[in-house]
């Protein structure tokens, strides 16, 4: 989502085994598509990126995927219960959590409620559930 905003073409930190095939690639394409996708980045656009996990592990690895992806700089993130977090500055955002896997019923229902409660703090927020 971040790069979409910032309009930064999915793979442009990679390179690619069609880069050097030229019956794939006829001279000057890829390079003119690359020059034209970084052209079109713009990263005064990037939006904030807040996250938080009770697990430090899960912190520090997002950390290094935000760094390789080029986009620490504008992440703020803690470790914690996501229900004690407070919410990120803004009149408008998305939220998107990912329930931890295994949890039990009763476990899932009082997420949801804690969920719709956020949902409901956060207006003119969108709120996502990964399941």
């Amino acid at each position: 989502a971040a790069f979409m905003a910032g309009g930064i073409a999915p793979g442009m930190n990679r390179h690619f085994a069609a880069e050097l095939l030229p019956s794939l690639a006829p001279a000057g394409v890829w390079k003119a598509a690359l020059e034209e996708a970084n052209d079109s980045v713009n990263m005064r656009t990037l939006p904030d990126i807040y996250g938080s996990d009770i697990d430090p592990r899960a912190v520090d690895l997002t950390e290094q995927h935000l760094e390789y992806a080029g986009l620490r700089e504008g992440a703020h993130l803690t470790v914690g219960d996501v229900a004690r977090v407070e919410p990120p500055p803004g009149e408008f955002g998305c939220i998107v959590t990912n329930p931890p896997y295994g949890m039990r019923i009763a476990d899932a229902r009082r997420a949801n409620e804690g969920l719709g409660a956020l949902a409901r703090e956060l207006d003119g927020w969108s709120v996502f559930a990964l399941s």
